[in-house]
């Protein structure tokens, strides 16, 4: 979108994450279409921030962290979820901070993760040996 016409794309993206939340509903709440819609209310955000709209970029990246927690939630092992609840969060981060983006949902106000998940996760990534 960097060179394209992200406002244009908003609209697209507003008239697909309509068409999303509709199938959610009729899916029952499937996690999967859970996520299509958090990861299209992502890009929406992205697309408004491109398109000067730091108001309305913020209002979707919330509600896109706001669903994939929920879906972190109800599968906490699963690593999409979880990757995509902490890509939202920074998005919603970098957001606030713009000039008239409104009240924030910062990374303040969320729940810390506990040194032992924060561990699990990354010891893969800390080569052995001494510090």
């Amino acid at each position: 979108m960097a060179s394209g016409d992200a406002a244009g794309a908003a609209v697209l993206l507003r008239s697909a994450l309509a068409a999303e939340q509709r199938l959610a509903v009729l899916g029952g709440g499937h996690a999967d279409l859970q996520r299509d819609v958090a990861a299209t209310q992502h890009t929406l955000g992205c697309a408004l921030e491109r398109a000067g709209d730091p108001a309305g970029a913020l209002t979707a990246l919330q509600a896109a962290l706001a669903g994939y927690e929920g879906l972190a939630a109800r599968q906490p092992g699963n690593p999409e979820y979880r990757h995509g609840t902490t890509v939202a969060r920074a998005s919603v981060d970098r957001v606030a901070a713009l000039p008239n983006s409104g009240p924030a949902l910062s990374l303040a106000s969320a729940a810390p993760e506990q040194p032992e998940g924060l561990w699990a996760r990354l010891k893969h990534k800390v080569a052995p040996g001494p510090l």
